[in-house]
C-alpha cells in the first residue's frame, strides 16, 4: 500500500547515545532477535570458515575472516592499537551458534598488507582514521551484510567503532565497547603527565 497524506508513515524509533556532548542517534529495529545471554567466560575455539583479503584502496588489502554461524547475526570486531589485530582470541568473545562472527586485521596490522614491520611507509599512506571507517563499511558490501547486529570494539576499536556508527548509523544496529579512549584533553593528560 502507497502511503499518502491520510496515511502517514510511522516514524521509525531511534535512540540516543551522548559520548563527550556530542548526540548519536540510532534506529531501533524490533524485529531483531535479542542477544544470547552474557556469560563470564570464553566461547570454545573455533576456527573460520572464510577467510580473504580485500583490496581498500592506496595499496591497501585487509584480511578478514569469517566464523561462527554463516546464517547468524552479523558480528564486527575491531581491534585495538593502533597496530593490533585480530586471531584465535577475538573469535572467542562471541556465541558461534547465534554470531556470524566478522573479524579484520586494519590498515598496517597483522595479516593486512603492506605490514608495519615490513613497509612502515607503505603501511601509513592513506592509513587514517576516515579510511578506516570506510574500510569497516567497504568490508560489510563486500560480505553482502545488510546491517550489523553488534559492532564490538575495545581500546582504539572502540574509537573506530563509534567513529563508524557515527558515519554509517544506518549501518549498526547495537555497539558493545570497552576502554573507550577518544584523544581528549584530559584524556592525554591522564595517559600522558599523571
Amino acid at each position: 500500500k502507497i502511503p499518502t497524506m491520510s496515511s502517514p508513515v510511522p516514524e521509525p524509533e531511534f535512540k540516543q547515545l551522548s559520548i563527550q556532548g556530542k548526540q548519536i542517534s540510532f534506529p531501533v529495529d524490533p524485529s531483531l532477535p535479542p542477544p544470547p545471554p552474557i556469560v563470564n567466560k570464553l566461547y570454545p575455539v573455533i576456527e573460520p570458515y572464510q577467510k580473504g583479503k580485500l583490496s581498500v584502496g592506496d595499496g591497501h588489502e585487509i584480511y578478514y575472516e569469517e566464523c561462527g554461524n554463516p546464517l547468524g547475526a552479523p558480528a564486527m570486531f575491531l581491534h585495538g592499537g593502533p597496530g593490533g589485530g585480530c586471531g584465535e582470541h577475538t573469535r572467542r568473545f562471541f556465541d558461534p551458534e547465534f554470531y556470524r562472527i566478522v573479524c579484520f586485521d586494519q590498515r598496517g596490522c597483522n595479516r593486512s598488507t603492506p605490514n608495519a614491520s615490513d613497509d612502515w611507509a607503505a603501511s601509513i599512506k592513506g592509513n587514517d582514521t576516515a579510511n578506516l571507517v570506510e574500510d569497516c563499511e567497504k568490508l560489510r558490501r563486500h560480505l553482502n551484510v545488510d546491517k550489523w547486529y553488534v559492532v564490538v570494539g575495545g581500546s582504539w576499536g572502540s574509537t573506530l567503532g563509534l567513529a563508524y556508527a557515527q558515519t554509517h548509523p544506518e549501518a549498526v544496529t547495537r555497539m558493545v565497547l570497552r576502554g573507550i579512549f577518544l584523544f581528549t584533553p584530559s584524556e592525554i593528560d591522564y595517559l600522558f603527565q599523571s
